[in-house]
């Protein structure tokens, strides 16, 4: 019988929980950032997450 290794079960079951992130840096102008901040908690989402959707859309459109 094989032995069951618990820690690696729960770690194959978090890691499919949580998509890997990673720190990503952008030089983009102040305004800019801040105005994207302000929509973004005006729509009650995070910068985070529209950013995400607006690259998959990208590159869903090549």
């Amino acid at each position: 019988m094989s032995k069951i290794e618990a820690k690696e079960i729960l770690k194959r079951i978090r890691s499919k929980e949580k998509p890997e992130k990673a720190n990503v840096t952008f030089r983009l102008s102040t305004n800019l950032m801040d105005n994207f901040k302000k929509a973004c908690a005006k729509q009650g989402v995070t910068p985070t997450a529209v950013l995400e959707e607006m690259i998959q859309s990208f590159l869903q459109s090549l």
